[in-house]
Formats: structure tokens, C-alpha cells, sequence
């Protein structure tokens, strides 16, 4: 998680699109909101208690709503209302996606480029214990699920918080036992969409390691195609291709599933909300202690739950894959740097090409073999030498000691 906060830090180099991300985020929320309230006030305004039966009335399709609404002005100015709500959330809708987009466009272009500046001034000894195909599965995919996250979960998940809070003051200011009962559900909702987003974490995890692992085999047997088919390994590789296919495709799949579950079990209490609403208010509705107006406007802020539960699934799952992926790219970007100048280095002068070698012994890991031994040799300028030996004898060692490629 703390790296998931560590690749939204660099929000802050990107203030003013973050700003008008969350201005269009909180009044999206603030026009939905405000929509229940709207026919509640049409409801117990603009119609008598009997315009249900007056719709169907044969008087109704002559003279409209003078019928049914002593008030027809109210409905129109509510329609109208209601109208110019959708045009303006529609507005905001669309800025708070399109800042939204932007925003994580630049804050991948930062951490790409901090990571590929990183890479760059590695040393060699983590490139030799390091295969290539890990860098670039996370240079690439790990970085674009980031941007993914930041563009879609991020922003979707502040507005689930911010609109079930809303949701729950609401509510609370119309009917607060009401509110109480209908909305027993949702901390086992909570529950839920935490739950599956720690299973969704270790799914992730294991997708990424599978995808990495493909990427690796790729590129080690495209550069090496001809000592593949020289050695006749072909039928060999590719078995070991559709093995990590195959624990890749089951990962996906169990990925999925773990999704597929719990999405429906979410969305099936956010019906138990509104279930028990109507069975708590029907009798207050019926026993005149509740305008109709007020339960058909608790209903409206409880279906505006629903959408919030479905993205809470697509937040969780985002999210879970943010985790995984920020380590991943995170542990790379945190790599030390093994080769760093003394505090009392000078500025290397002109060299006139004298090589002297005292004593040098050079070990690539811990767990290996020295590569080099106790050697020692001198050249003079302009003195040409030959290094023999048999591959692995240490030849390409010491030419990569000279410009320091590793340190000893």
C-alpha cells in the first residue's frame, strides 16, 4: 500500500490537473445528489395523494396534468430543473474523466522516466543477476496498470467515498431510523469488497511473476534462436512455453473468478438495502408518518448506492493490481547504485593508457565462484598484450574492470 501512496505522491508535480480532477469529482457528486431531492419535493408538492389512480382516469388524457396536480407549474419547473442537472453533470462528468486521464498520462510519463534514468546507472553485476525480460514487463505493463489505477481507480474511488457519504447524510436528514435499517448491509458490503481485494492482491502477484516469466523465455530464446535450433531444443522450449502459459492462463482465470464471486454478492445487498427500506417505511407510508415523496427519495439515494458498489469491485481489483505492480516497479526504481566516488575523489586527468593490475580477485555473486583470482599484470602505453584463455577463463572480466564496470 505504501507504494501505491508513493506513485500518488507524484500528484503533487501535477497540482493544478489534480485540482480540477477532485472540482469536477465533488460537483458530479453534488448534482447527483440532488436529484432525489428534486422529486421528492414533486411528489409532496405537485401531487395529491391521488394521482396514481388519476393517471389512468379518462379525464387525464383530456386535460393532462390539471388533473392530477394542482400545481402543474411545479412539475414543469422540476423538469426543467432536472434537465439542466443532467446537462451540467454531464459537463463535470466529463472533465472529471478527461482531467482525470490527463492527470495519470503525466504521472506515468514521470515514473517511466525516473525508472529508465534508474536502469541506466545500475551496475552490471545487476544486470548479470537480473534478466532483461523483468525490466521490461515492468517498465511497460507494471507502470500502465499504475496509470491505470490513477486514472480509473483512484478517481472512482474517492467518488464512492465522497457519494456514499453524501448518500448517508442524506438519508439521515430525511429519516434517520429509516436510514438505519435500510443501510444494515453495508458493513458486510465493506467487508466484502476487502476481502476480495486482498485475494485479488496475491491473484495479481502471481499474474505478473507468469507474465515476466513469458517475457524472459521470449527474449532469451529470440536471441538465442541459433543455438536453439543448433542443440535441437525446440520441442523442449516450447513445452517449457506452455507450461508457464498454462499457470499464467490459470491464474487469469482464478482472477476472474475471485471477481465474478464476490461483484454479484455486493450488488445482491445493496437489494437487501432497499428490501428492507420498504419493509421498514411501507407502514410509515401507509400510516401517514412518511410522505410517499420522502421513501421515493430514500429509494433514489439507496439505488444510487448500486452504481458506487459496482465500482467499489472495479476499485478494489485496481487497486490490488496497483499494489503489486508499484512494488514491483518501486523495488527497481530502490535498487542502490553499487558504484559511488569517495568523499575525497579528484577529477580524473588526462590518462596516457599505463594499466596495472595488483592483486585483483573479482566474485560476480556471493553464491558463485571467484571469476577472477589474485591477478596482477602491468602494461605501458602503446603496449599491446593478449589475453588467452578458454570461455570463462576470466577474459572479458578483466576488460570490464578497466572502465569499471564493477567494482573490487
Amino acid at each position: 500500500m505504501l507504494d501505491v501512496l508513493r506513485a500518488m505522491a507524484y500528484l503533487r508535480r501535477h497540482w493544478q490537473l489534480t485540482l480540477l480532477a477532485a472540482i469536477s469529482l465533488t460537483l458530479a457528486t453534488l448534482f447527483s445528489l440532488a436529484v432525489p431531492q428534486i422529486l421528492r419535493g414533486v411528489i409532496d408538492q405537485g401531487l395529491p395523494l391521488s394521482w396514481p389512480q388519476a393517471i389512468f382516469s379518462p379525464r387525464f388524457m383530456a386535460d393532462g396534468l390539471q388533473v392530477i396536480s394542482p400545481r402543474p407549474q411545479l412539475i414543469f419547473q422540476a423538469a426543467i430543473l432536472l434537465f439542466g442537472l443532467s446537462l451540467l453533470r454531464a459537463a463535470v462528468a466529463f472533465g472529471q474523466r478527461f482531467f482525470g486521464e490527463r492527470l495519470s498520462h503525466r504521472v506515468a510519463y514521470d515514473i517511466r522516466n525516473d525508472f529508465y534514468d534508474h536502469v541506466q546507472h545500475l551496475p552490471f553485476s545487476y544486470h548479470d543477476r537480473f534478466q532483461m525480460g523483468q525490466i521490461i514487463t515492468r517498465a511497460i505493463t507494471d507502470i500502465e496498470t499504475i496509470r491505470t489505477f490513477i486514472a480509473q481507480g483512484m478517481v472512482d474511488g474517492f467518488n464512492v467515498v465522497i457519494l456514499i457519504t453524501g448518500v448517508m447524510v442524506a438519508m439521515l436528514l430525511l429519516s434517520p431510523s429509516l436510514t438505519l435499517v435500510a443501510l444494515l448491509p453495508i458493513p458486510l458490503i465493506m467487508l466484502l469488497a476487502i476481502r476480495m481485494g486482498i485475494l485479488q492482491l496475491i491473484n495479481w502477484r502471481a499474474i505478473m511473476d507468469d507474465m515476466s516469466g513469458l517475457s524472459n523465455m521470449l527474449e532469451e530464446n529470440a536471441i538465442g534462436i541459433q543455438v536453439v535450433r543448433a542443440f535441437n531444443r525446440q520441442e523442449a522450449e516450447s513445452r517449457h512455453w506452455a507450461q508457464i502459459n498454462e499457470q499464467l492462463y490459470f491464474n487469469q482465470t482464478h482472477f476472474t473468478e475471485t471477481w465474478s464471486t464476490y461483484f454479484p454478492a455486493m450488488t445482491f445487498l445493496v437489494a437487501v438495502c432497499i428490501a428492507l427500506m420498504l419493509w421498514q417505511g411501507g407502514p410509515e407510508v401507509i400510516g401517514h408518518q412518511l410522505s410517499i415523496g420522502t421513501i421515493v427519495a430514500l429509494n433514489g439515494y439507496i439505488l444510487l448506492l448500486a452504481l458506487p458498489v459496482q465500482r467499489l469491485g472495479f476499485v478494489v481489483q485496481q487497486l490490488a493490481s496497483a499494489i503489486s505492480s508499484a512494488r514491483r516497479v518501486f523495488e527497481i526504481i530502490d535498487e542502490p547504485l553499487a558504484l559511488h566516488d569517495r568523499a575525497d575523489a579528484k577529477p580524473l586527468p588526462r590518462i596516457e593508457g599505463h594499466v596495472r593490475f595488483e592483486d585483483v580477485s573479482l566474485r560476480y555473486r556471493e553464491d558463485r565462484p571467484d571469476a577472477l583470482s589474485h591477478i596482477s599484470f602491468e602494461t605501458a602505453p602503446n603496449q599491446v598484450i593478449g589475453l588467452v584463455g578458454p570461455t570463462g577463463g576470466g577474459k572479458t572480466s578483466i576488460v570490464s574492470l578497466i572502465p569499471r564496470f564493477y567494482d573490487v
